[in-house]
């Protein structure tokens, strides 16, 4: 079982503050991504593209990157309003 500082290494949590339209197939058909704005998400480090908006540092990241939408009280103190909060944007 991994420990604490090798989980918050590996992860990060932040806001969905924008989303895309989805993923189109190769038929046409469009798949709606499942997160919503205002949405905190747990996700993969290494699949987020940090960038700079107004001085600020957020992050995009796709979909399949999102591990889970966390609700209040999941994961103890990776819920902590302050403690790693980062902004994810797909």
């Amino acid at each position: 079982m991994p420990d604490n500082q090798t989980i918050k290494a590996s992860f990060d949590k932040g806001t969905v503050i924008e989303k895309g339209p989805g993923l189109y197939l190769s038929n046409g058909e469009q798949i709606a991504i499942e997160v919503d704005q205002g949405d905190r998400v747990l996700y993969f480090k290494k699949g987020a593209a940090p960038i700079i908006v107004n001085g600020k540092e957020m992050h995009i990241i796709q979909e399949r990157e999102i591990l889970a939408i966390l609700e209040p009280g999941d994961f103890g103190t990776l819920n902590d309003e302050t403690e790693g909060e980062s902004n994810a944007t797909d």
